[in-house]
């Protein structure tokens, strides 16, 4: 079938499906969805290595560079739960198809625009579609994947595509720089789009709500405040770079943002069919999954930003070389996600992701060493970004188990849109808060006449600094998880 409306095909498999309600296709319509969010999480890291180029074509400041990665991660991440909702009420592939079309649409926006605001403009509408997306996506497999086992398998699969695609975006966008241009990072996402849509209408279900239950609203006003609360979040961190803490334009928006949640709060307390139902929040397990996944994106993306400009701008690297630079991160990366189910099956999900976190908090203990010019790659920034690489698969794939299988699957699709949520949203506080943070510094040392070299190593110290103290809150994370499990077996 290929379409929607032209489907009625019921949620449930035919009669050649397992006994548990599993669809008899759920691998392939993992491998297609996976593609999917496999180009929205490369698209999160690719411009990373480019960023150079990009501000030689356009003579662009440094707060804009910021501003080419944080339009995408701050759409995306306040716009998800809309994007979960809608994918709930609509139908996940129909919502599913609407996202990736204007993924690739954008996509290929970018890799035509001609002055930095229009690429700023098109990388904004790329992060409305993954919000789309993304959340559906996660609730298509939810819903195809029906035997607990088999879905924490497909759910390590799908966790493990944030970490390869965030490390495979440097890798590509590097070797794309160097052997083309900086616009084909974007433009290869195009007739990978095409082929995932057709896939996607030939083989994946309309999954539409049961017939009989009663019809829900999108609720705007929830996801207009949710969408505003979050972005003037994002923005005033983002802001602080720029202008400084103490900031009108800063303090503005921190305040409006206070405001906007407080309103949020109230919305959802008196909806009778909230955007999040406040029994979902109240689920520990999905809350603090969600928390979690906010402290791990935000440390991933910010590792990403700092190395792409620390290899080319202080070691000297070229693009290709500054991207095969993350592959110390991400081969471990690969290596270790197989065992990862097996992991879980015998130590319990919690453990895992305390093993996780103790590991990237080590990783940025040894990146705070950072090399000089003359020191060689092996010895200052692989030790440090392979425990990283050991650490990500064993905090995003725990995370994401323990936070969807904590809801029925009715609901997977607002429980998806939450924890991508907060996985955006970590992503672009982290950008902000640990950048800010490491280029604050760097321009202080700058304007005391140090040179740039020396003023970035320094700086981007601060930011591994910080990054400790982050890997700390997740170690209190991962506890309380195990306290937690300890006292349901009690």
């Amino acid at each position: 079938m290929s379409s929607d409306a032209a489907s009625s095909t019921p949620v449930t498999a035919p009669a050649t499906a397992p006994e548990d309600g599993s669809h008899p296709k759920r691998r392939v319509i993992l491998a297609i969805v996976g593609m999917a969010q496999f180009m929205v999480m490369l698209d999160s890291t690719v411009v990373n290595v480019a960023l150079p180029s990009i501000q030689s074509r356009f003579g662009a400041s440094t707060p804009s560079l910021q501003w080419v990665v944080d339009a995408y991660v701050l759409v995306f991440g306040s716009l998800l739960l809309l994007g979960g909702r809608s994918a709930d009420i609509l139908g996940r592939r129909r919502v599913f198809l609407a996202g990736l079309g204007l993924f690739t649409a954008a996509s290929a926006l970018c890799g035509s625009a001609g002055s930095i605001g229009l690429l700023i403009g098109a990388r904004t509408i790329q992060g409305l579609g993954a919000a789309l997306l993304s959340p559906a996506a996660l609730s298509i497999i939810v819903t195809v994947f029906r035997d607990p086992k088999e879905r924490r398998t497909a759910m390590t699969i799908w966790a493990a595509l944030a970490a390869i695609g965030g490390t495979l975006g440097v890798v590509i966008g590097g070797a794309l720089i160097e052997v083309a241009d900086w616009r084909w990072a974007f433009w290869l996402n195009v007739p990978v789009g095409v082929l995932t849509a057709y896939a996607a209408l030939r083989i994946v279900p309309p999954l539409r709500p049961a017939a009989g239950l009663a019809r829900r609203s999108f609720n705007l006003p929830s996801a207009a405040l949710s969408a505003g609360a979050l972005a003037l979040l994002i923005f005033a961190f983002i802001s602080i770079s720029e202008q400084g803490l103490g900031s009108a334009r800063t303090l503005v928006s921190l305040a409006v943002s206070v405001l906007l949640f407080g309103l949020l709060a109230l919305t959802l307390a008196r909806s009778a069919d909230p955007l999040i139902p406040p029994k979902l929040l109240a689920s520990g397990p999905l809350l603090l999954s969600a928390v979690g996944l906010l402290l791990v994106a935000g440390t991933m993306l910010s590792l990403f930003f700092m190395l792409s400009v620390y290899q080319q701008r202080v070691l000297g690297y070229n693009p290709l070389q500054a991207g095969l630079g993350v592959v110390g991160m991400g081969l471990p990366t690969l290596a270790l996600f197989p065992a990862v189910p097996r992991l879980m099956t015998r130590f319990g999900p919690p453990r895992v992701y305390l093993g996780g976190a103790v590991l990237i908090t080590i990783g940025a203990v040894l990146l705070t060493v950072l090399p000089s010019a003359t020191s060689s790659y092996a010895g200052g920034l692989l030790p440090g970004l392979a425990v990283v690489g050991l650490g990500l698969p064993c905090c995003f794939a725990p995370l994401n188990a323990m936070g969807v299988s904590a809801v029925p699957p009715m609901q997977s699709g607002v429980a998806s849109g939450v924890l991508t949520t907060f996985n955006q949203t970590g992503a672009a506080l982290g950008l902000a808060t640990v950048v800010t943070l490491a280029t604050s510094h760097t321009r202080s040392l700058l304007e005391s006449g140090h040179t740039p070299a020396v003023a970035l190593t320094d700086g981007f110290k601060w930011g591994y600094t910080a990054l400790i103290g982050v890997g700390a809150m997740m170690i209190v994370l991962a506890l309380s998880f195990t306290l937690r499990q300890a006292r349901a077996k009690a």
